[in-house]
């Protein structure tokens, strides 16, 4: 299942194999003579959204520059995310869709769960169509004119949005330890809220350049702050706090106006 996951061009076979409606895939000829704009995706990039290529000199280039590029028909729509859980028989039980409202880059950072039955319908069969899946996927998919379903992609993870379905109550993470443990999960398949939004947002980290480790240098001129969470120093007057607690007993000093 992960190797027809991870190669877009065994994607789209298995989906049209399943009777579902996804991007039509070009040959570099058939692209050239067709009409653009066009969509390319890497072809082991299961997760990764295409490139639009707006004209045939774009689309020479991507050929130009990796000639295992997939090339499909572009899709317009209301973009969704639909986490589907799967028992550990395999059976799957439940879809939840989640419609980007917001995108920042490749990321969705608003998004608002819609009880669309047929998104719902055609994820449940792409999930048994995959047969070995277990757990939860997350399929890419989009809808236009209210009802047409066009299904872009699956990856065959826990998708970075998945918090939302998860709060609105589709509780994978319960029902994958419940079966675990031989218990049968209470997974009632309209069990979640429709219409729930998740919005996100950044968070500014402010600290003293004396707390950072010296280790930490490196990253942070590249932009990657990496271990935050582990690192615990020592003082002459003995061990410190972990270093997020001091930055964060800093910035509530910083708001309450003490130095």
């Amino acid at each position: 299942m992960v190797e027809i996951c991870r190669d877009r061009q065994r994607t789209f076979d298995l989906l049209k194999a399943a009777g579902l409606r996804t991007p039509e895939v070009l040959t570099y000829a058939e692209a050239l003579a067709g009409r653009f704009p066009l969509a390319v995706h890497r072809r082991g990039a299961s997760s990764a959204r295409a490139q639009v290529v707006p004209d045939r000199e774009t689309l020479e280039e991507c050929w130009a520059d990796d000639r295992e590029n997939v090339i499909l028909t572009r899709v317009e729509g209301d973009e969704f995310c639909v986490d589907v859980y799967a028992g550990l028989d395999g059976v799957p039980r439940a879809a939840v869709p989640r419609k980007a409202m917001e995108l920042r880059g490749n990321a969705i950072c608003k998004a608002k769960t819609v009880r669309h039955p047929e998104i719902i319908r055609q994820s449940l069969v792409l999930a048994g169509a995959l047969r070995e899946c277990v757990g939860v996927i997350s399929v890419q998919c989009f809808l236009s004119g209210g009802q047409d379903v066009t299904i872009a992609g699956v990856s065959p993870h826990f998708d970075g949005g998945a918090a939302l379905s998860i709060r609105a109550g589709a509780d994978f993470p319960q029902w994958i330890i419940q079966e675990h443990l031989g218990r049968k999960p209470d997974w009632n398949p309209d069990g979640w809220q429709d219409g729930l939004v998740m919005l996100q947002y950044d968070r500014e980290v402010f600290c003293r350049a004396a707390d950072i480790p010296m280790a930490w240098s490196a990253t942070l001129e590249d932009g990657a702050l990496r271990g935050f969470h582990d690192v615990v120093g020592t003082d002459a007057e003995g061990p410190r706090k972990p270093i997020e607690n001091r930055i964060e007993e800093g910035n509530r000093s910083r708001i309450h106006g003490q130095q």
